[in-house]
């Protein structure tokens, strides 16, 4: 007799045959038996009377034993239903006989279920499986993993708005994966900051000039933007929006931006780093369109006759608004400055114009978010950039 391990539905092991004429019935077996992981398992089979028992480490939880008579026939029979034991006696006693123990994946006993609590309340998610151990948890919120978040049990305290979304989970073991039903925490009397992709003006504009900002569901905004009248850059890296919609920010440039954005649109005033002052407005942009699945913030460079940073935020309808930055702390650099233009079903960038008369012309790859083209003036060529997303408004 032989015992074998098996991890999904691929066995191996290697077991030693000691014959032992004391032994009228059968034989005594001791093995060593490896996983497909490279982990090993003591085990052993013994007489137990005029039966053979066959055991293993404890501590494996669900496992099915099994048994084949000839090994050129490949049909193992269950010895019995599941077991989370570390034994079991086979009653059939004949001259061969090979064992093995099949790992069983995580069947979900207990599926998370969702909860509707107030703000600054508590709330614990917890889902359960049974299946060969060590089983594995990932809890995940909206489609992303979340860090350190590795047990059964999945407690959130003080509830706020970023609390809300839907919540799963993935166990699992050495045999397979499984993933949980969702449960939507629902937090009641939270705020939620408005997010999405707005676009607008500077009063006074008339030419490429304008901004755009990206806000993202937990309040962090990253904005884009050339004040024409004021000749300025309007770039701020990231900044905070409250719950209210209110923000007060500076720009790289250190101008100052003051405003409130709502769920339709986004307006407030802006004073340069000189003192000049003036108002902006703009609408908020669809979720849906040609390019909703490449809808985000873009950062790269460019280079050639000017050379410096580029960033960009592109919108779901095909919207984009570029803006170049060659020296942050020169509100007039020459290679500073944005304006919008469109990127179409083609996915090729048109239209976009830029400080200094220079024209943008380039093209989308959807599959990667990366946006790559040429600078210009007229037919001349003065250099090339490449942005590539790095965040997204959801």
């Amino acid at each position: 007799m032989k015992l074998h391990a098996e991890g999904a539905r691929i066995w191996s092991g290697i077991c030693r045959l000691v014959r032992r004429p004391v032994l009228p019935v059968g034989f005594l077996f001791l093995c060593l038996t490896r996983l497909l992981v490279g982990q090993s398992i003591p085990s052993k089979i013994e007489r137990a009377g005029d039966s053979v028992r066959v055991s293993w480490a404890e501590g494996l939880g669900l496992v099915q034993p099994q048994k084949l008579n000839n090994l050129d026939v490949l049909n193992w029979l269950d010895l019995g239903i599941p077991t989370a034991a570390s034994s079991v006696v086979d009653n059939s006693i004949s001259p061969v006989g090979f064992f093995r123990l099949r790992f069983l994946p995580p069947t979900i006993s207990l599926h998370p279920r969702g909860q509707t609590n107030p703000v600054g309340s508590s709330v614990t998610l917890e889902a359960s499986a049974f299946g060969t151990f060590p089983l594995t948890y990932q809890w995940y919120k909206d489609k992303l993993p979340l860090a350190g978040k590795t047990n059964s049990q999945l407690p959130l305290s003080g509830l706020t708005a970023s609390n809300a979304g839907n919540y799963y989970v993935f166990i699992t073991n050495r045999a397979g994966r499984v993933v949980s039903q969702e449960a939507v925490v629902t937090v009641i009397g939270a705020q939620k900051t408005p997010a999405g992709i707005y676009m607008g003006k500077f009063a006074g504009q008339s030419d490429s000039g304008g901004f755009a900002i990206m806000v993202r569901p937990e309040g962090l905004a990253y904005a884009v933007g050339y004040n024409t009248p004021q000749e300025e850059g309007v770039f701020i890296q990231s900044f905070k929006v409250a719950l209210d919609g209110g923000f007060n920010t500076v720009t790289v440039q250190k101008g100052k931006a003051i405003g409130n954005i709502t769920e339709a649109g986004i307006s407030g005033t802006f004073v340069n780093s000189t003192g000049g002052s003036g108002s902006f407005r703009g609408d908020r942009k669809s979720d849906s369109g040609l390019h909703s699945k490449s809808a985000g913030y873009y950062v790269g460079t460019y280079d050639g006759a000017f050379a410096g940073s580029a960033y960009a935020i592109l919108a779901a309808d095909g919207s984009l608004f570029f803006y170049s930055i060659d020296d942050p702390t020169s509100p007039t650099a020459d290679g500073d400055g944005g304006g919008f233009g469109i990127v179409d079903a083609a996915n090729v960038l048109f239209g976009a114009t830029v400080p200094n008369g220079l024209k943008l012309t380039g093209t989308l790859n959807p599959a990667t978010s990366v946006l790559t083209g040429s600078y210009g003036m007229g037919d001349t060529t003065l250099g090339t950039f490449r942005v590539a997303r790095t965040g997204t408004p959801q």
